[in-house]
């Protein structure tokens, strides 16, 4: 399958960030290649304590699971394409974009499970990013513009909206002049990640749901496609700094950091531009 390049967003701009310096013992032993890797690996991780997980991301069209813990790097069974449809936490829904023409138009459609009718959801201009689903399987976040703009306006930037699959209200989120895309919500569904040019550069931010207020997380590299773990407590996301591969624009690196802005750190170079994952 051939993937497009990431969307080009405003006010993307290449930021590189020195590689953390490790410590290394002045005297090693007989110790094999691999060891020396986990060392250096452990060596690197232990001032953030990565959680205990494995991380799937895509590298050369290749699905691999790294161990955080471990820095092992194994290429599992998984399509990429299983990325694009977001399913509802109870299986009942999945959401997907579809473009409806040539252009630049897409519609938001819900289908019934996976493989059931498809149901619909709003005709609207958006930019294709995915979708993000409350706990309780009726919400849902997405991106999209905003009715009274088209595409090709200049004012042309993407909200940020909550939606009831049922009642099919929706309720605003953000509201600026700037590209706000690429909804994540907690797993407590009380915040979500997203991503914003508010401050001149494409940067990640948390929004407490409840109170409307945003803050900003990655202050020194530009993020997309951030994902929650499991229990909260972290994002893994993508960049395009530090990616050391200008030539292929859907390349990036993949970056973890702690939800309340710490232990940032880069784990991946040059992999594809593509949601990563959490496993169990």
């Amino acid at each position: 399958m051939v993937f497009s390049s990431p969307p080009k967003r405003k006010n993307d701009e290449r930021v590189e960030i020195l590689p953390h310096h490790l410590t290394i013992l002045s005297i090693v032993f007989l110790i094999s290649a691999s060891t020396i890797g986990s060392l250096l690996w452990n060596a690197s991780r232990m001032p953030t304590d990565f959680p205990s997980a494995n991380l799937l991301y895509w590298q050369h069209y290749q699905s691999i699971s790294l161990d955080l813990l471990t820095g092992e790097r194994v290429t599992v069974d998984y399509q990429q394409s299983d990325t694009w449809l977001k399913r509802s936490p109870d299986g009942k829904w999945a959401a997907r974009w579809s473009r409806d023409n040539e252009c630049c138009d897409w519609s938001l459609h819900m289908y019934e499970g996976v493989a059931g009718p498809n149901r619909g959801f709003i005709t609207r201009h958006g930019g294709g990013d995915l979708v993000s689903w409350m706990p309780d399987s009726e919400w849902f976040a997405y991106s999209a513009f905003p009715e009274d703009s088209s595409y090709s306006s200049s004012d042309a930037d993407e909200e940020l909206y909550l939606a009831n699959i049922y009642t099919h209200e929706i309720k605003r989120l953000t509201n600026n002049d700037v590209m706000d895309s690429g909804p994540s919500i907690s797993p407590d569904g009380t915040k979500m990640a997203y991503t914003s040019a508010v401050d001149g550069r494409n940067h990640l931010y948390i929004m407490d749901l409840a109170a409307g207020e945003s803050r900003l997380l990655t202050s020194d590299v530009q993020g997309y496609n951030a994902v929650w773990s499991p229990d909260g407590a972290w994002l893994a996301f993508m960049s395009k700094c530090g990616s050391k591969d200008p030539i292929n624009p859907t390349h990036g690196s993949l970056w973890v950091i702690r939800a309340d802005g710490t232990s940032m750190q880069k784990i991946a170079e040059r992999v594809n531009f593509v949601e990563p994952s959490w496993l169990p």
